[in-house]
């Protein structure tokens, strides 16, 4: 896969970095007051706002509203939603950087007035340099033309034509994607512009140019389906990326800089026992290539001298940790052939075994596996309250006598809280980010994240899982998971957190997966963080250490490294912390771009952002340099209420 993306520079990091002194356009960037009189100057143009268009009318726009609209959130582009079954456009009012035409048949045969009123409205934007982005197949009518109504329904894979273009450049010419079922693509003939995606030689997504502006056309949105692929399912890179390519230049949105983080469950410094060096060697040569893990811990399986180097590891911020479940006991119930419960299909292959229990620990809470802190996970029921204080106090007692620091982000084994435990878990451990699905339920109890089986129904999560949604296209024999990505505020039972997840599951399942062999390991590594990467993400490598990362020997783990860094090297990654990522990927969601004018004459791009943040964020800025562009992304400073910015663009 291709990663050479030389043409993106960026500007500032987290923390800031020295600005290189020549560029072929140079952005200064400093606060000052809104420059609201230079903002109404004939010369100033939209270079943020977005207007989507649906037909409330017809039974098609649920898709504008379902996946749409969320895929623009994710993204943080400025979108203004116009219905035309109640609104009447007019190119006079509007004079957006880009359009975008909601669903297919945005009219119909019985609407010509309307149709020939939304063509013209089109045509004007398009005279001024607006660009265009289409899921109608008619609309604009230029680059397609259908073939009597035909449709190929059997479009199992889609195959990427060209690695020039900005849209897919990411990708190899004849490169592959496979989906999870099969889809229908109208037979259409290209009239003129290039052909980008296709499925069975049909097209899918056709770019072209059009008066002053560009256009890129989709002929189908049953991609964004999770029954056929979905967000994050990769081709979310192509999206974004064919909307930044029509817009009208320069052209800003508020997307989460490329943030590479690592999540590790159950976490137990197995280096010692496995290998005969220090317990958390693993994490260490993971640093050595700039990962910095959150661990899952273990506490009670944490020796001493473990938990020495752990809390090294903390202090300098090379990792971060909040516990997972008290541990697994060195007793033969906790082997894997001796599991009795219902969920033992589900659990690794391997299953490492400590030969350390903590010589404080309160008495045994189970019979067999593991001991669980947030739920009685054996019996599948929450803590009473008497326990659960327990518990909680034993925690603390670790802690206190570890002196070991406590992480901001919490996920519990098995994914499973008891709910007694929320106001401890924020007010004394002062945790603000989370990874929870449901509260008082075991595993098997809660609704999956997203199943194609009728009658189970997702939790309602951001960014994209706000809707049931129907089975689109034909299945395939074999059903495979999807990917998972959750982020936002929620309540639990009256207790505030920001939760977030991430799972990349068509890969090789639940996670990562690594082992001895190299190369496959790296190539499942490498695909699982380009994921997040190219979708504007938060990347995260996830695995277990007493599942897989304790059996991987420590010349594998560092040759392991080495290749995943140099296969994500270009897409220039930012290695965070996963308290540190979520603080900013937190900033995203408490902090919107409400405005952005570029002047023509002054040559100054002025733009204001509204919320309240506790971090930087930053915005990305795209520029065109002939058929090509150019992304820089530019810092925000920390936001209170509001904030402005200048931008001087020069050539």
């Amino acid at each position: 896969m291709r990663t050479n993306v030389s043409k993106n520079r960026r500007l500032f990091l987290f923390p800031k970095r020295a600005v290189p002194g020549i560029f072929m356009m140079s952005i200064v960037l400093f606060a000052v007051a809104f420059l609201g009189a230079g903002c109404n100057e004939s010369h100033s143009i939209d270079s943020a706002g977005v207007v989507v268009l649906l037909n409330s009318d017809l039974q098609e726009s649920a898709v504008t509203i379902e996946k749409v609209v969320p895929y623009l959130g994710h993204f943080g582009i400025k979108h203004q939603l116009v219905d035309i079954a109640k609104e009447v456009v007019d190119s006079k009012k509007i004079d957006p950087a880009l359009i975008i035409i909601g669903h297919n048949g945005l009219t119909n045969s019985d609407q010509n007035n309307l149709n020939s009123s939304v063509e013209r409205f089109l045509a004007q934007c398009q005279s001024r340099g607006t660009g265009i982005l289409s899921f109608d197949n008619t609309m604009p009518g230029s680059l397609l033309s259908q073939l009597e109504g035909e449709v190929d329904p059997g479009v199992g894979e889609l195959k990427f034509n060209n690695q020039d273009h900005y849209i897919t450049e990411y990708r190899e010419v004849g490169e592959m994607k496979s989906l999870f079922g099969y889809m229908s693509l109208p037979k259409m003939t290209v009239n003129q512009g290039e052909v980008l995606i296709t499925g069975n030689n049909q097209p899918l997504l056709v770019v072209g140019t059009q008066s002053k502006g560009r256009v890129a056309q989709w002929t189908s949105q049953d991609w964004m389906y999770y029954s056929l692929l979905g967000p994050l399912g990769g081709l979310d890179d192509c999206l974004w990326r064919s909307i930044v390519w029509a817009a009208r230049k320069p052209f800003v949105m508020q997307a989460l800089p490329p943030i590479v983080t690592m999540r590790v469950d159950d976490c137990v410094g197995s280096g010692r026992q496995q290998w005969d060096v220090t317990p958390f060697q693993w994490v260490k040569t993971a640093n050595k290539y700039g990962f910095k893990p959150w661990l899952g811990l273990f506490p009670y399986n944490v020796t001493p001298e473990a938990a020495k180097e752990l809390k090294e590891l903390l202090d300098t911020k090379l990792a971060t940790s909040t516990p997972h479940a008290f541990g697994r006991p060195p007793r033969p119930e906790s082997r894997k052939e001796n599991i009795r419960a219902y969920y033992q299909e589900q659990m690794a292959e391997t299953h490492f075994l400590p030969d350390y229990w903590y010589p404080n620990a309160i008495p045994y809470l189970s019979e067999f596996y593991d001991e669980f802190i947030y739920f009685d996970h054996n019996n599948q029921k929450p803590w009473p309250d008497d326990v659960s204080k327990r518990i909680l106090a034993a925690v603390d007692d670790w802690y206190r006598e570890m002196e070991m620091p406590m992480g901001e982000y919490l996920v519990p084994h098995w994914g499973e809280i008891s709910s007694n435990m929320l106001n401890h878990i924020q007010d004394e451990w002062n945790i603000e980010f989370v990874s929870i699905r449901e509260v008082d339920k075991s595993w098997g109890q809660q609704t999956p994240e997203y199943s194609l089986a009728k009658g189970e129904k997702p939790v309602t999560t951001a960014p994209f899982r706000l809707y049931d949604e129907p089975v689109v296209g034909m299945e395939k024999d074999t059903i495979t998971s999807r990917s998972s990505y959750n982020v936002g505020f929620r309540e639990y039972n009256g207790v505030r957190f920001f939760d977030f997840s991430s799972s990349i599951n068509d890969i090789t399942g639940y996670e990562w997966m690594p082992d001895n062999d190299v190369e496959a390991t790296a190539d499942r590594g490498i695909k699982t963080i380009l994921r997040g990467l190219q979708a504007k993400a938060l990347a995260v490598l996830f695995t277990h250490e007493t599942d897989y990362v304790y059996d991987v020997e420590p010349e594998n783990w560092d040759a392991i490294f080495r290749i995943i860094s140099k296969g994500i090297a270009g897409y220039d990654p930012i290695f965070k912390t996963t308290d540190e990522a979520l603080r900013i990927l937190r900033a995203f969601h408490t902090s919107d771009l409400s405005d952005a004018q570029y002047n023509e004459t002054k040559q100054q791009l002025s733009l204001k952002l509204v919320g309240e943040t506790d971090v930087p964020t930053s915005v990305f800025v795209y520029t065109d340099d002939g058929e090509s562009v150019v992304e820089k992304m530019v810092e925000i400073p920390i936001i209170k209420d509001e904030a402005t910015q200048l931008i001087q663009l020069s050539k």
